[in-house]
């Protein structure tokens, strides 16, 4: 009855509609910008329902779930309960110190719209509690650490804004190709993947930084063949452009390098806090203060403007001014050095200050939920939506997800589902 109101007022991209021996189920998916509360579900294999007192009595005792919820099937029990986004991380690594997801079970996490009543939320005891699961992170770091033609061509565009800005001396470009630049999520992947010792995530990442730099400083190069002929005055409708200026001096001197190393370690600091925490506006403003990107393109520009610009524009380069733009070209390159080295640094001490480690790996002895048996016969998939359990002549309960052959009785109550 409720089905078509559901659809026609709230519009859910999926309705899932499910019939239990003990009443029915709606599931509707819908999309939030809201992740502060929860839903965990926990499968548990009936073989090891002596754990079910331990975790039960800890999610209503240590964490204050006072709606847990039990359901009991033929081949699992379920544990359901609301978590606020500050202790799920917390929580979850409870579950698997219980041995829930990694020696048996299963653990599902779904992130709520909203719910009443309301969670209560009690203070933090440790440092790392508010924050995603490691899981989570993992896979976050991990999806941005690749390579694809997304990335390539995220490089290329935020090189290509960062070298019109260098030339024309615009700030504002600048910055906005610190915006576009995806260089801090391989960086991000290298320092998780060192604290969870995955081999895997750190080659990946480091594979992906060395790509991205390398496609930085062949834009660079682009840029500087087309703009260093026209280096010089303003000349008819041409805008010639004037090369070391001050955005190219700021990021190529010696000086950069001091005040770069103080503007760095904050950056280093920001970056895991940001990653852990989900929040995209102070990741957003560590992608500006790092500037990882610029310092390279700038490098590339002023390299190629020492090594030709007296061949390209004799006119307006002389000898002088291509050895400083040599110099600027070493000084930008030493100062992105000094950042990635930095930021790696700080943010791999910050990553251990909130524990961050290997995560555990599924034992050899893990006992997964039973499956369903497919075939004719009762309890098979193809007749288990009409009952879900039965009880024979005996009063005894029978596994429908046990292979077994049709009796009379069996076959007379699928005549009378199907009428």
């Amino acid at each position: 009855i409720s089905l078509g109101p559901l659809h026609t007022s709230i519009s859910p991209q999926f309705c899932i509609f499910s019939h239990l021996p003990i009443g029915v189920s709606i599931h509707l998916l819908l999309v939030s910008e809201n992740r502060m509360v929860y839903l965990i579900s926990v499968h548990i294999p009936l073989a090891h329902n002596e754990d079910l007192t331990k975790i039960i009595k800890y999610l209503q005792d240590e964490q204050g779930s006072k709606n847990c919820a039990l359901s009991e099937t033929n081949t699992h029990f379920e544990i359901r309960c609301r978590v606020s986004h500050s202790y799920l991380s917390e929580v979850l690594d409870s579950l698997e110190s219980f041995g829930v997801g990694v020696d048996y079970g299963v653990v599902d996490v779904v992130d709520l719209v909203s719910t009443a009543p309301s969670i209560q939320r009690t203070r933090h005891k440790g440092f790392r509690q508010n924050g995603l699961p490691l899981r989570l992170i993992r896979s976050m770091v991990s999806g941005g650490a690749g390579v694809s033609v997304d990335y390539c061509l995220y490089v290329i565009v935020a090189s290509t804004l960062a070298g019109i800005g260098l030339a024309t001396n615009n700030a504002v470009t600048i910055v906005a190709s610190m915006l576009v630049s995806p260089l801090l999520g391989p960086i991000s992947a290298i320092c998780f993947g060192v604290l969870m010792l995955d081999s895997k995530l750190v080659i990946k990442a480091a594979v992906s930084e060395l790509i991205g730099l390398t496609l930085c400083f062949l834009t660079g190069i682009f840029v500087a063949f087309l703009t260093v002929p026209f280096t010089g005055e303003r000349s008819g409708f041409i805008t010639q452009y004037d090369w070391l200026n001050d955005e190219m001096m700021t990021r190529g001197s010696y000086g950069s390098l001091f005040t770069g190393l103080f503007v760095a370690i904050p950056s280093g600091i920001g970056v895991p806090l940001s990653m852990m925490g989900n929040n995209i506006n102070s990741l957003v403003g560590v992608a500006i203060s790092a500037a990882l990107l610029p310092p390279i393109v700038n490098s590339a520009m002023n390299f190629v403007f020492g090594l030709t610009g007296p061949i390209l524009n004799p006119n307006n380069i002389t000898i002088e001014q291509a050895r400083l733009g040599l110099e600027v070209a070493g000084y930008s390159f030493a100062l992105f050095i000094e950042n990635l080295l930095v930021i790696l640094f700080f943010s791999v001490i910050v990553l251990k200050l909130k524990k961050v480690g290997p995560l555990k790996r599924m034992s050899k002895w893990y006992t997964s939920l039973p499956t369903l048996s497919v075939g004719s016969g009762y309890g098979s998939l193809e007749d288990i939506e009409g009952e879900t359990w039965r009880e024979d002549t005996s009063g005894d309960r029978v596994d429908p997800y046990q292979r077994t052959e049709p009796t009379k009785d069996d076959k007379r109550l699928q005549s009378e589902n199907m009428v």
